[in-house]
């Protein structure tokens, strides 16, 4: 698997004067530090045949100085898929807050999935990938497992 974003850059250029030093770069620019990007828990499993548990909660946690914004993305083994869920979710399954958007340093996004989501998967797994992205354009992930069995 490659991890792949894009990365916009909204600085304006500015002309440095001959004979003068460059101005310092803005405190998010000189960020040399990646997010911070946690899942808990890193796994989970549903039963499909029991149909249990009914409800499935996990939450990503993202700390970044500077933070920018956030991707969601599952990737489904088998049938093999993946789909981007940051803007909106599938019915049945909550992304809370849902839209990408990081203008706290810190933050929590949960997923909740019900009985209704965790069965229309199918057997196999389902990893969720939570990327953060600093104001630089550094980024860091991480990623919680669903298996469906």
């Amino acid at each position: 698997m490659t991890e792949t974003h894009t990365t916009i850059d909204n600085s304006t250029p500015a002309p440095v004067p001959v004979g003068q030093p460059a101005p310092p770069l803005s405190p998010a620019l000189a960020d040399a530090v990646k997010p911070t990007v946690t899942g808990a828990p890193q796994g989970l499993v549903f039963n499909s045949v029991k149909h249990q548990p009914a409800t499935v909660t996990a939450s990503f946690t993202l700390f970044s100085a500077f933070p920018l914004k956030w991707i969601l993305t599952l990737i489904s083994e088998v049938p093999p898929s993946h789909s981007d869920i940051t803007k909106r979710a599938p019915p049945n399954l909550v992304v809370a807050p849902a839209g990408g958007g990081w203008s706290t340093p810190a933050l929590t996004v949960t997923i909740t999935m019900n009985v209704a989501y965790m069965s229309g998967l199918g057997i196999g797994k389902h990893h969720f990938f939570m990327t953060g992205i600093s104001q630089r354009g550094l980024s860091n992930f991480a990623e919680i497992v669903l298996t469906v069995s």
